[in-house]
This record gives structure tokens, C-alpha cells and sequence, in this order.
């Protein structure tokens, strides 16, 4: 028979042993409202210090939690502006959707092409989980909130990007809803206009949760400087997300489009696609 003080120390190592087990978490947040400003798309491309395009499409938004399902999905309603990418212009939305936050964790998925392996990258695939989509504008701004569960995906996202061909290096962070990264490489490419040129590539990241897993603040910038011996470029890529308490949602277009000097840029990119290759 099993002593009075074995089954105290039993039952105290088997406490012990729970809390140190990551576990999921359902915090219950239905009924909460939160308002988000969105920039889906800022740009500017700069020729020989001269501005060619600056141009930026934002609008705000509200996602209302309405309820929690047994499977820990939240469902909720999406209401103001929305974006796809590779359209023109936000367009006012409503509509329902669910997430299922456990299984969304933050992490980045990073490679190069280098084919002449000279350490100057050709081309770059950029992309980050979760992100946003027109068709589940909600599904990014829920993650699981127990931060432990985010350490293998990240690792080996961060490991992954130190090897690829041209990174010349990579740093990071990554604690209790906080999540960051730089990673810079050497490029090089045919301009449309300007023949080859090379230079660097400086990749930003940065976004924070609360202790429920709803995002708070969520960029992402790529910084993009190259030249040759007539031409300097510098092309600088943007999105971010800001959540604010008295955030409005308004209905109306929110876009600003200033282009300068079109004329010589070639096929400059003026779509979304966060992630992928920017010089032209």
C-alpha cells in the first residue's frame, strides 16, 4: 500500500510535471471587438535620389469575435476595408470567418537563388505565416498564445535563412508574443533600363501579440539598394498592421498614389506581393 507521504510527493511531482507541459489555451475573448489600420502596400522607388513612384494603399477595418468553437476555432465578422493583392484599390467588406488560432504560429519561410554562385543573390521567396488574406481577412490576427509552441517553426525558419547563398547575415528575436528579424544579402540583377547592377538587400520584420495571441503591431519592410557605375537604385517595400483601441472603420477608399517620372522605370512592380523579389 502506498504511503500517506509517497502519494503527497506523487501528486506534487505530477503538478510539477503539468506546468511545465506546454498545453493549449482557449482564452475566451468572444464578444471582444478590435480595430485594425492596415497599410497593405507602401512603395517607394527612388532613381539617382530622385523619387519615381510613392505610392501607399491603407484603410482601417474591425474584426468582432462572436463566438468559440469546441475544435478552438474563433468565428468572427470582418467589417470595412479589404485588399487582395494585385488589385488596384481597398474595397468596404463584410463578412464571416473563423480561425482556428491554435494552429497558427509565427514563422518565415526564406531562399535564395544564387545560379552563378558569386555570394550575389538573383532572385529571393519570401514568405510569412500566418499573412494576410483577402478571402480570411481574419486569419492573421490569431495565433496560439502559449509562446513555447512557436520555438520549433521559428528555429528552423531562422536556421534555414542563415544558409542560404548570398545572406550575409541574420539576427533575431523571439519572446513571449514578440517576434523579430534582419536579414540582409548581397544581390545582383538586370535592370529593365539600367543593365546589371548589384548591391543589398535588407529584409525587417517585427510583430507583437498580447497574452490572448491577438496581434498588436505587425510589419514587414524590405530595403532594397543596388547601383552601377551610372545608376543608383533604392527601392523601399512596406506593409504593417496597428491595432488601436479607437481605431474607425471607414467605408471609404483610403489610397494614395503619387507617380513621378514613369517614363524609363521599364516593368517597375507596383503591385502586393509582399515577399518576393523587388528589383526589376
Amino acid at each position: 500500500m502506498i504511503s500517506r507521504r509517497t502519494l503527497i510527493v506523487m501528486v506534487a511531482v505530477g503538478l510539477l510535471l503539468l506546468g511545465a507541459t506546454p498545453r493549449s489555451v482557449s482564452a475566451d475573448i468572444t464578444g471582444n471587438v478590435y480595430n485594425f489600420s492596415a497599410v497593405w502596400f507602401d512603395q517607394i522607388y527612388q532613381v539617382d535620389n530622385a523619387i519615381v513612384v510613392d505610392e501607399a494603399v491603407q484603410g482601417d477595418f474591425r474584426i468582432s469575435v462572436y463566438n468559440i468553437t469546441p475544435s478552438d476555432s474563433y468565428e468572427y465578422t470582418f467589417t470595412g476595408l479589404n485588399y487582395y493583392p494585385y488589385m488596384f484599390s481597398p474595397y468596404h467588406d463584410e463578412r464571416n470567418g473563423s480561425v482556428a488560432f491554435q494552429d497558427n504560429k509565427v514563422y518565415f519561410d526564406f531562399d535564395t537563388t544564387d545560379v552563378d554562385e558569386d555570394d550575389l543573390a538573383e532572385n529571393y521567396d519570401l514568405d510569412m505565416f500566418p499573412y494576410y488574406s483577402g478571402s480570411s481577412p481574419g486569419a492573421m490576427f490569431f495565433v496560439n498564445p502559449v509562446w513555447s509552441t512557436h520555438n520549433t517553426d521559428w528555429t528552423t525558419a531562422v536556421d534555414d535563412a542563415e544558409n542560404q547563398l548570398g545572406v550575409t547575415g541574420v539576427t533575431e528575436s523571439m519572446s513571449e508574443g514578440s517576434f523579430s528579424f534582419q536579414i540582409a544579402l548581397g544581390i545582383e540583377y538586370n535592370h529593365t533600363d539600367y543593365d546589371y547592377m548589384n548591391g543589398t538587400l535588407t529584409i525587417s520584420f517585427n510583430a507583437a501579440y498580447d497574452t490572448d495571441g491577438v496581434l498588436s503591431t505587425w510589419s514587414l519592410q524590405h530595403v532594397t539598394s543596388s547601383s552601377n557605375e551610372n545608376h543608383t537604385i533604392v527601392h523601399t517595400i512596406s506593409q504593417s498592421f496597428a491595432r488601436g483601441a479607437g481605431a474607425g472603420v471607414d467605408s471609404t477608399l483610403s489610397t494614395t498614389l503619387v507617380l513621378v517620372g514613369v517614363t524609363g522605370v521599364g516593368c517597375l512592380i507596383v503591385g502586393i506581393v509582399i515577399g518576393k523579389k523587388y528589383w526589376v
